[in-house]
């Protein structure tokens, strides 16, 4: 529902919205609306794997089965609900500068300043050090 909200009141689809609003300004270009047909999929993305086959969901008149990743749904329509698909380093940049996950943290003063300061210049570190602080707070409740 938020996505719809989001073209009407942009004016523009959801995906171009996100690119130019929240991924451009980051420097992030690798975020993409998925393809439902395998064979519409982006050479660098991962293969998606389901044991299971399931009537097409493009013509529900066919008895036509396919793997349900490649066809039980159609991501096309499911934009802002789950139809994007990223880069990791996308995945990991984008976390890295909203971290939504670790504000609690730095409001309560669980992670010192000093410590922020370092993860922000190592990305790919900060997301390493987050988990393993999490597994941390877990284990301790």
């Amino acid at each position: 529902m938020l996505g719809l909200v989001i073209e009407h009141v942009s004016g523009k689809t959801f995906i171009d919205d996100v690119k130019q609003a929240t991924c451009a300004p980051l420097g992030i270009s690798d975020v993409f609306l998925g393809q439902t047909l395998m064979s519409h999929k982006r050479p660098d993305e991962a293969l998606a794997e389901d044991p299971g086959l399931t009537p097409t969901a493009f013509d529900p008149n066919s008895s036509l089965l396919l793997p349900a990743a490649y066809g039980g749904f159609i991501v096309e329509t499911m934009d802002s609900g789950g139809g994007l698909i990223a880069s990791t380093p996308a995945l990991v940049h984008f976390a890295h500068h909203y971290a939504a996950w670790g504000a609690a943290l730095r409001l309560i003063g669980v992670v010192s300043p000093h410590r922020q300061r370092a993860w922000r210049t190592h990305p790919g570190r900060l997301a390493v050090q987050r988990f393993r602080l999490r597994l941390r707070l877990e284990h301790s409740l």
